[in-house]
């Protein structure tokens, strides 16, 4: 039986030729968020300044339905087929996830923890402990109070919705085989307008939490992912010219430019999940066949690598911005916002390379090692 360490080069090396301007984007989008959380510590007239000159900044969360939807894609295109066909086991598959996320998650958890009691100085309490415990096992995204699913690291909520989706991804990878062909083909494109009834019939101050961090509402997307994959991979070799892919591509983003730029009268829970879900499932499918002009961009070394670290550049970006403001207010006194811009990218990017090559990539070793000796 092939070791856990073994399997994950395989699907490394599997994904490596499908999943380059996925990588490249899944940085872009994280770099978007950045500059929403960084353009939340300048005045109200500097941020609306910001938030109106890059139209994409203020609608930061679609990367989260980015993520999430290629989070579905992705771990369809690795996992769909040798789970069915029991060449992967259930254990094999999340040992492995886990192993990917976990040991940066924890870090950045204790970081935030350790941050919230001696620099801002909060009081151990109960509740805190409750908070802190949540966090630690991934569930704070089940629990409908900010104070839970927002605490420490505000950003965590959504790796506690992603690791529900891993759970949930066997069972689906069972039942697909049974369900009927047409619920297979069209039952998404019933969902979807379907959920999107919803919001009037609850209360607005339920919906930040029912819509938009509820793991059981945003499963929504993990799943439209995973039928695009079964769509890809039904004719993943278009009989299109690299113009014809370029042009799909570049119209992908228009697409989202263009949902983006017409937002301002759709409210905001519909902008926080079901208005984004069509152009990001099309900017996802487009990029799936990495053969145009723009995927080519995408598909450099560097853009790779800054993707590779995106989901450090995540994790991390929240604590940065918010202490470096915070130390910067205090002692350095910068008052020039570019400078500090320029300075809180930096600082996530250089600790999002360490804590890849120091924390990420040996944590994930080690996990997998201790997991082969049960």
């Amino acid at each position: 039986m092939k070791s856990l360490v073994q399997m994950t080069k395989q699907q490394n090396i599997k994904s490596g030729n499908i999943i380059k301007p996925f990588t490249s984007l899944r940085f872009v989008f994280a770099f978007f968020i950045f500059l929403h959380h960084f353009g939340l510590t300048l005045p109200d007239g500097q941020r609306n300044f910001l938030f109106r000159f890059i139209p994409i900044v203020p609608e930061a969360f679609i990367g989260v339905i980015y993520f999430f939807v290629l989070s579905g894609f992705v771990i369809a295109y690795s996992y769909q087929k040798p789970i069915n066909q029991k060449q992967t086991s259930v254990k094999s598959f999340l040992s492995l996830r886990f192993a990917r996320v976990i040991p940066l998650y924890l870090s950045t958890l204790f970081v935030a923890a350790i941050l919230k009691i001696t620099v801002f100085q909060q009081e151990i309490t109960l509740e805190m402990l409750l908070q802190f415990i949540a966090s630690f096992f991934l569930v704070q995204s089940f629990i409908p109070d900010a104070d839970y699913y927002f605490a420490f690291n505000s950003l965590s909520w959504s790796i506690s919705t992603e690791f529900f989706f891993y759970f949930m991804f066997p069972l689906v990878v069972f039942c697909l085989p049974k369900m009927k062909v047409w619920l297979k083909k069209y039952g998404i494109f019933l969902l979807l307008p379907a959920l999107a009834l919803l919001p009037p019939l609850f209360p607005e101050s339920t919906h930040h939490f029912l819509f938009y961090i509820n793991p059981l509402f945003r499963i929504v997307e993990f799943l439209a992912g995973i039928y695009l994959f079964n769509v890809f991979a039904k004719f993943k070799k278009p009989n299109f010219s690299v113009v014809g892919l370029s042009l799909i591509e570049i119209a992908s983003v228009a697409v989202l430019l263009a949902f983006i730029l017409l937002c301002e009268d759709i409210p905001l829970v519909y902008r926080h999940t079901f208005y984004y879900w069509i152009p990001t499932g099309i900017l996802v499918f487009a990029f799936s066949f990495q053969a145009g002009f723009l995927s080519r961009i995408l598909s450099v070394r560097w853009l790779v690598y800054f993707g590779e670290l995106s989901f450090g550049f995540y994790l991390w970006q929240y604590i940065i911005v918010f202490m470096f403001n915070l130390w910067n207010t205090q002692y350095l006194h910068i008052s020039n916002n570019l400078i500090v811009l320029i300075l809180d990218f930096s600082l996530t990017i250089i600790m999002s390379h360490l804590t890849f090559k120091w924390i990420e990539k040996p944590g994930k070793k080690f996990i997998l090692k201790q997991v082969n000796k049960w």
